[in-house]
């Protein structure tokens, strides 16, 4: 039927992500959401997270990963499921024994949050290489500029010297 096929290529699709994505139900306590729970998770996320996609369906967010309070994302994610909007951040992740640059993504469901996190630790890498490279530069330049300094200043030395010396042969 047309609806197995729709299901079929969207489970494809979610499946051929290399980013982890997920989805979460809100829970609720006296109204305010206080947690989140697994509804879908796609085979990449065990690659980010370190954790098997089918052992995290129905979980809490909290129980399994408390580090997304303490790193705010949690807080986040209760504004978008209640008030809408997109989160999108880069992370240094560093909770449950994991160690890694995530990017988050997070928009609105119906009844929660879908996410996606993108392990950008490569692009992390590459940024901390620029900028070490860049503070090499800048230290070169400045090596430069006092190289540049002392070498005018000895020009200056002997320039003057040298006009004292022609001025004594004159006389």
């Amino acid at each position: 039927t047309k609806v197995k096929q729709l299901n079929n290529l969207l489970g494809a699709v979610l499946q051929s992500s290399p980013n982890g994505i997920m989805a979460f139900d809100s829970v609720y306590k006296d109204d305010e959401i206080v947690d989140f729970v697994w509804t879908l998770a796609n085979d990449a996320i065990k690659h980010v997270i370190s954790k098997e996609p089918d052992q995290l369906i129905g979980k809490s967010l909290l129980e399994e990963m408390p580090g997304m309070q303490k790193a705010g994302i949690l807080k986040k994610m209760k504004k978008i499921a209640s008030k809408g909007g997109v989160l999108r951040q880069e992370v240094h992740y560093q909770y449950e024994g994991l160690d890694i640059w995530i990017e988050v993504l997070a928009v609105p469901l119906k009844k929660g949050v879908a996410m996606t996190l993108s392990d950008i630790h490569e692009k992390k890498e590459a940024e901390e290489e620029l900028f070490v490279a860049y503070e090499e530069v800048k230290k070169g330049e400045e090596k430069l500029r006092r190289l540049n300094t002392e070498l005018e200043k000895r020009v200056d030395d002997r320039t003057r010297a040298l006009t004292e010396s022609e001025q004594r042969f004159r006389l």
